[in-house]
């Protein structure tokens, strides 16, 4: 039974993709994924700072092109959105604290962005 739900919105092209990130020098990759961290945290700080205890994370990844895309690998490249979130938005990102749901992924040619969809889910124990 959901409880709560917020949706967090980084406007622009969603992450590279894990093979583009992983072909980066280290401190690029660093760099990137710092800046993924910290849009997340501020989208999180705009929605009023919600806090879960056991959470559902579905991404929606919005692309400004159209083309064929691996859902685990934008769901991998996804993992520094959910490193920003931890410790503020969950506790923890584990397996016991956050699950995973799989991605929406779609195109938007005039606003490509990325939305975070969490949901508070009751009567699982952690």
């Amino acid at each position: 039974m959901i409880r709560q739900a917020v949706r967090l919105v980084i406007p622009g092209e969603p992450p590279l993709s894990l093979n583009q990130q992983e072909r980066m020098h280290w401190a690029a990759r660093k760099r990137l994924r710092d800046w993924w961290a910290a849009e997340a945290w501020k989208a999180w700080l705009a929605a009023g700072r919600p806090r879960f205890r056991r959470a559902a994370v579905r991404y929606r990844l919005y692309y400004a092109t159209t083309r064929r895309r691996d859902a685990d690998n934008c769901v991998a490249s996804c993992k520094p959105i959910l490193d920003g979130l931890k410790g503020h938005a969950f506790p923890d990102d584990d397996a016991a604290t956050v699950t995973i749901l799989p991605p929406v992924i779609s195109c938007d040619r005039r606003r490509p962005r990325v939305e975070i969809e969490i949901t508070e889910l009751e009567g699982e124990t952690a």
